[in-house]
């Protein structure tokens, strides 16, 4: 989640970042006894944008008449069983550098970066599977808050679950992961067959302990400049092709050779690796090899307590028959840089919780 503020006078939002869209939105109302929620009406900076204006060319998904009318948006969200619509408009975002360290030419003081004229959805409809507050995003397009507010960069860093400091994200030019000899990158690739907001990288391998399994997917040249799996802040566990899956499984299997009581996954039923009691110590490390970067993960971002039921730990990759992703578990403890302009991702094993 990341804390800001909209509108003068300003309204505290809490936003779920994702990366996988690029409009900024929040639910608005029409309402003025509605004092959950973001009231346009009560803000003296808050201003319309009309079909034919430059920032309702932004967007991707409007819905547009005349140029005279307002700019409508409708987005679906994620897997289309969420959706939000109402209408595009300007306002000022106001962001706390205590946590969130973003610059600004309009800061008033050091502790808090204020952003005018920041386009964004004013959802007066929101239905579907999942009902949120807000949403920040995070995407590579133009209407992303990362290009209205960060030019072209954005850091986080992550903390572990088992911490009470908080995650930090960066914009701008503090977002930079500074060169060194523990900062690894990788190329921003192509998605396969559209435009889309997602970060695409090239998984090529993981390594449990000394044995290498090989990604298993197209390597042809032409599909070597393109993605084979998304870089996902919302999702959590990371998401491998089932076949794939079934190697690591098996390597981790072979590898923790019966030291730990198995049992059946209480997410899944019978299928995916997980333990009785606490996480098994008998494995070796783990290496993610993206094109470019090698990652070696933390053992807790390995076996993680699942929520289903109190002392069972499971692996925190799962199979899919969707589209890969690289989940958030995984990036935990590690300064994660995107730049856009050069487009890379960079990587510093970092204790996130000492991050200031």
């Amino acid at each position: 989640m990341i804390k800001f503020r909209i509108g003068t006078p300003p309204v505290q939002v809490f936003g779920i970042a994702d990366m996988g869209t690029d409009l900024t939105w929040i639910q608005c109302s029409r309402s003025s006894n509605n004092t959950n929620i973001f009231d346009p009406k009560k803000s003296k900076t808050f201003r319309n944008i009309s079909c034919g204006s430059d920032e309702c060319g932004l967007l991707d998904e409007t819905r547009c008449g005349e140029e005279e009318q307002p700019c409508d948006f409708l987005s679906y969200y994620r897997d289309y069983a969420t959706f939000v619509s109402g209408e595009a408009a300007a306002e000022t975002f106001t962001f706390d550098n205590n946590n969130n360290n973003i610059n600004s030419n309009n800061s008033n003081n050091n502790d808090l970066a204020i952003f005018p004229e920041v386009v964004f959805g004013c959802g007066y409809k929101n239905e579907g599977k999942a009902i949120y507050t807000a949403v920040v995003g995070l995407g590579q397009g133009p209407s992303s808050i990362v290009r209205q507010i960060g030019g072209s960069r954005f850091s986080y860093c992550l903390t572990s679950s088992n911490v009470s400091a908080g995650s930090r994200i960066r914009f701008g030019s503090d977002a930079a992961v500074t060169a060194g000899p523990n900062v690894v990158s990788t190329p921003l690739k192509k998605a396969y067959s559209f435009d889309a907001p997602n970060y695409y990288i090239r998984l090529e391998g993981i390594t449990v302990g000394d044995k290498r399994l090989q990604f298993v997917g197209g390597m042809t040249p032409a599909l070597k400049r393109m993605g084979n799996i998304v870089f996902d802040s919302r999702t959590s566990s990371t998401k491998l092709p089932s076949e794939f899956y079934n190697q690591l499984e098996s390597a981790l299997v072979n590898a923790i050779n019966g030291t730990s009581k198995r049992v059946p996954d209480p997410r899944r039923g019978p299928a995916g690796l997980c333990y009785a009691g606490a996480v098994p110590t008998d494995y070796p490390a783990l290496t993610v090899h993206f094109e470019g970067a090698d990652l070696a993960l933390p053992r807790e971002s390995t076996f993680v307590e699942v929520v289903e039921k109190k002392g069972v730990v499971c692996l925190t990759f799962l199979p899919t028959s969707e589209f890969p992703a690289f989940g958030n578990i995984q990036q935990r403890n590690f300064l994660i840089g995107f730049d856009l302009q050069n487009r890379k991702i960079d990587f510093l094993p970092t204790d996130c919780a000492k991050v200031h």
